[in-house]
């Protein structure tokens, strides 16, 4: 039979151990509360109604990405997630400008979400590693900046459901060739 005592000397070590495995977990699945820095870029129409509209459908988080807060000032109509292991963070900007290379000419790739149907195209920037996703088929240029080595699938897919379902699809606008 097991003295009390005994039953305390076995029961401590369980018990920190026990408590250090929560408090790792606590931590490990703590939100992000990192700034992330994001420069301006020209966005005519970042205050417009439909990107608020966006900003406010986008989700909190995007795969293992949870949305940070930007650094002050900080460009209106933009979020950012943050990587859960400190990489580089994807960068949402509503109401830029017609992407320069968005021409007669440019590939589309439409991307379906619960029959609602975006249409995107992708630029790809081997200097900074990362790709620019634009959403060309809304009242508002969207782009969507993803590191590579990123799951850029899912961010694609989540971003798509929230356009889908905040903004009205127009036809698309490309410059001349």
């Amino acid at each position: 039979m097991i003295k009390p005592a005994q039953a305390a000397i076995i029961a401590l070590p369980v018990l920190g151990v026990a408590a250090l495995i929560y408090a790792a977990h606590t931590v490990a699945n703590a939100p992000i509360d990192e700034r992330i820095a994001v420069g301006s870029v020209p966005a005519p129409k970042a205050s417009s109604a439909e990107c608020a509209q966006l900003i406010a459908a986008l989700p909190d988080k995007l795969g293992d990405f949870t949305a940070g807060k930007l650094v002050e000032p900080a460009p209106p109509a933009t979020k950012a997630w943050a990587s859960p292991s400190g990489g580089e963070p994807i960068v949402l900007r509503c109401g830029i400008e017609r992407p320069s290379e968005f021409k007669v000419a440019t590939p589309l790739q439409d991307i379906t979400v619960e029959g609602n149907v975006v249409s995107w195209f992708r630029i790809s920037d081997p200097d900074m590693k990362a790709a620019t996703w634009f959403a060309v088929d809304r009242p508002v240029y969207v782009a969507l900046t993803i590191s590579d080595g990123t799951n850029a699938a899912t961010a694609v897919q989540e971003i798509t459901e929230a356009i889908a379902t905040s903004l009205e699809r127009v036809k698309i606008d490309p410059a001349p060739l």
